[in-house]
């Protein structure tokens, strides 16, 4: 009989890990996304993906934020992000809107996609696939 608990405790242990799994992002089938504003600094804007709120979004201004510079990873908001198509906002903390747009990240068998578009040039996304 303590056999039988024992392997039940055991499947059921296994079920646990692999239902949490498959709820975090892999970083296999999912990109790194940084994410910052260039205007307005000191002014706090909130991000929104699908309506959920991910967190404030950093002021980082133009001239530090050139390809290859280190700056956007270090200080840029930062999401693991799966693949998917996702409505994104940035918005003041009283709600209205200053930036809308749109991100989508495809990757399966090697093949990727990655990509953004905004309403406007205030809120910028380097995503990452590694």
């Amino acid at each position: 009989m303590k056999k039988i608990y024992i392997i039940l405790l055991a499947v059921l242990c296994v079920t646990a890990i692999a239902c949490n799994d498959s709820i975090s992002a892999s970083p296999y089938s999912s990109a790194k996304a940084y994410f910052w504003i260039n205007t307005e600094p000191g002014v706090e804007h909130y991000l929104y993906i699908d309506g959920v709120s991910k967190g404030i979004v950093p002021y980082l201004p133009d001239s530090l934020t050139t390809p290859g510079n280190n700056i956007v990873t270090g200080k840029g908001l930062f999401l693991q992000i799966p693949s998917g198509k996702y409505d994104i906002i940035v918005a003041y903390k009283d709600g209205i809107i200053t930036s809308k747009g749109s991100l989508k990240i495809h990757i399966s068998r090697g093949n990727k996609t990655l990509s953004s578009s905004w309403n406007n040039g205030k809120c910028k996304v380097q995503l990452i696939y590694e």
